[in-house]
């Protein structure tokens, strides 16, 4: 009696402490990975992203914000959603805003989505600087509290980097635009 006292206490503890620290979050882009301070993305570049759950859940409501000079371009949405372990009669196509995404995605009543990545989202570079990338709550499931839907990290963010033109490259730009006024005048 005293062991099933304890097991059940133990298992109590357990889901109630993975309630509150459960979140849905960036996969971190390792240092050397495209994308990363030592390997910047150049202009026209792709770089795939992915969102991650640290435990399993009924079913994710996020939205992707970028700022910086990049696009999304794809989303996990009913065409990959079995890809990532959801059900397709589920879940949702992604909805496109010109500077973000929403992405819906769930199992039916009798599963849980297990951790690990569940969704992807596909950048293309558009120029030179710093790219942020945000994750916050879905409109679906912005006020649940059931544990099963899965929460956004707060403040989650995620930085890309892309390179900066060289100097020389600059220079040798600036004398070209220069060249051809100069031959346009006559």
């Amino acid at each position: 009696m005293k062991k099933w006292l304890i097991t059940i206490l133990a298992l109590v503890v357990l889901v109630t402490g993975s309630a509150q620290g459960s979140m849905i979050t960036f996969e971190d882009i390792a240092d050397g990975q495209p994308g990363s301070i030592t390997n910047p993305l150049e202009a026209s570049d792709f770089i795939d992203v992915y969102i991650y759950l640290d435990i399993p859940f009924f079913a994710m409501d996020v939205v992707v914000a970028v700022s910086g000079p990049a696009q999304i371009v794809y989303a996990t949405g009913i065409d990959t959603a079995a890809d990532f372990g959801w059900d397709v009669p589920q879940s949702n196509n992604p909805i496109f805003s010109t500077d973000s995404v929403e992405i819906g995605l769930a199992v039916d009543m009798h599963g849980l989505k297990m951790s690990g990545q569940a969704a992807k989202i596909t950048l293309k570079a558009l120029g030179q600087g710093q790219v942020i990338l945000s994750l916050s709550n879905g409109t679906n499931f912005e006020k649940s509290t059931d544990h099963l839907f899965g929460k956004v990290q707060a403040n989650d963010t995620l930085t890309i980097y892309q390179t900066a033109p060289e100097p020389t490259t600059i220079a040798l730009l600036l004398l070209g635009a220069m060249m051809f006024k100069s031959h346009r005048k006559y």
